[in-house]
């Protein structure tokens, strides 16, 4: 791979572009496996049903501790159901499965065996997380104006502050939109607006102007923002898991054994330990003690010692498992 790619690894913001940059990896299945669950967890919004968890966690321990057979174990059949027998096989569309029901669904149309599992899993996993953080943008935008109109409607006082507006944005007040101050709201959407934005749509959008009335209007841009803001955070987070998932696959760790037989073995037991647990809190130790066993890989200390999100399939941790 050329530098260009290694660069484009570490800066992109595109997580489809990074899957693709992560085909590199020889062991995609349980990589992607684990990726997948991860999706689920950190990038569609909403609690997690028991069932929905029991789900995940059959997964995890089953890419953690795969049977002997395990390329022809088929992962819906017979691993999400013998932690699960109350699901019914196969899954109906309109069965209720709470928050977990459309991912649950393109789980059991799609996961076979661990080996078949692929980026276009992961994908699907992103596509709905991304529809549902669309829809709470949206919304997000609907209830903004909403207070706004509320507060700047002809003859209305000033607009309040702190813990009573806190209060106003749960107020409906549906004819607020026809007595608008529309020079005000106007206003108002704009200093809403990123900086750069901000002149664009004064442009588009001039003082007094017809066609839409100035709440379609104002709706319009703010929902605008308000969704690509979201989706651009949705974007870094789902960079983040991958990079977690594959570390920098053009430049792996190179595990020196002399750091696994160190200390009766210290190493790999506190990893199998924190691999078998799901403690990631005890990721600093592992750095401790790859240290002193004579690691000097400052990416691969850094990293154990990191406040960011440990996620099962760490590639720290599976560098020093041997996953």
């Amino acid at each position: 791979m050329t530098n260009s790619s290694e660069e484009s690894w570490t800066t992109a913001t595109n997580p489809r572009h990074l899957l693709r940059l992560s085909r590199v990896q020889p062991n995609g299945g349980r990589k992607y496996l684990l990726l997948t669950c991860a999706a689920v967890r950190h990038m569609v919004p909403g609690p997690r049903t028991d069932l929905g968890e029991r789900v995940l966690a059959a997964l995890e321990q089953f890419a953690f501790r795969p049977p002997a057979n395990s390329e022809e174990t088929h992962l819906w059949r017979e691993v999400v159901r013998a932690h699960a027998p109350e699901i019914p096989d196969p899954l109906p569309f309109d069965w209720s499965f709470g928050v977990d029901s459309a991912w649950a669904r393109l789980f059991a149309h799609r996961l076979s065996a661990m080996a078949q599992v692929h980026t276009e899993e992961v994908k699907r996993v992103f596509d709905i997380g991304a529809a549902s953080v669309r829809s709470g943008a949206r919304q997000e935008a609907y209830q903004e104006a909403q207070v706004l109109a509320a507060r700047i409607t002809l003859g209305s006082p000033a607009a309040p502050v702190g813990w009573f507006a806190q209060m106003l944005r749960q107020v409906n007040l549906p004819d607020a939109k026809s007595r608008l101050d529309g020079v005000r709201f106007r206003e108002e959407i704009i200093a809403r607006l990123p900086e750069g934005k901000r002149e664009r749509v004064g442009t588009e959008w001039p003082s007094g102007a017809g066609g839409f009335s100035p709440w379609q209007r104002g709706l319009t841009y703010l929902t605008a923002d308000r969704e690509a803001l979201r989706s651009a955070e949705a974007d870094r987070s789902a960079c983040e898991l991958i990079r977690e998932v594959f570390g920098n696959p053009f430049s792996p760790p190179r595990i020196d054994p002399a750091w696994l037989d160190w200390n009766h073995g210290a190493v790999p037991s506190i990893a199998n330990q924190i691999a078998t647990t799901g403690d990631f809190s005890a990721l600093p130790i592992l750095a401790d003690a790859l240290e002193e066993a004579g690691c000097q890989d400052e990416h691969l200390l850094a990293h154990c010692r990191g406040p960011h999100l440990h996620i099962p399939g760490c590639w720290a941790l599976d560098a020093v498992t041997g996953w």
